[in-house]
């Protein structure tokens, strides 16, 4: 089971780090991203969801679990109706495809045919071929994956070729 845990504003990883010494099977699923700075392309590896990383249980966490995370520095809340609740299976399974085994998720590769038409070559986004929203002069694109029982909005890497 799996369950979604809020932190403060860009703490996920150093809260991830804390939990894993603790021995909890905690992770952040991340991007490497290339953002302009000063006129510039840099990389840099973020979180694919920010202020939220996952916890990874055996079974339902018990009231010492629930209190030692809470008190860990930089973390705000779990996510759910009054208590600590799993995400759904379906759920389960894209948090694990972008967690990409510790990986961050490197830029899809898209082609652009001579009548405008894209096609990704590799990448997350081959996955979601048809149903991605291009931002390539920013160097991303943007899709939509059910997470708590509502869309939300990833935007991923991705560079033309």
């Amino acid at each position: 089971m799996i369950y979604v845990l809020q932190t403060r504003s860009c703490r996920e990883f150093e809260v991830r780090d804390r939990l894993l010494r603790l021995g909890y099977d905690a992770f952040v699923p991340a991007k490497q991203m290339q953002l302009r700075c000063g006129g510039k392309w840099t990389e840099r590896v973020i979180p694919i969801f920010t202020q939220y990383l996952f916890i990874r249980f055996q079974s339902e966490p018990d009231a010492k679990d629930y209190y030692t995370i809470r008190s860990v520095e930089g973390a705000a809340k779990f996510l759910g109706n009054g208590k600590p609740e799993p995400i759904s299976e379906d759920e389960e399974t894209y948090i694990q495809w972008l967690w990409n085994e510790g990986k961050p998720l490197e830029a899809s590769k898209v082609y652009i045919s001579p009548q405008g038409a894209k096609l990704v070559l590799s990448g997350a986004l081959r996955n979601f071929d048809g149903k991605v929203e291009y931002q390539l002069r920013q160097r991303r694109a943007v899709i939509h994956v059910p997470v708590g029982g509502r869309s939300c909005k990833l935007t991923l890497p991705a560079v033309t070729i």
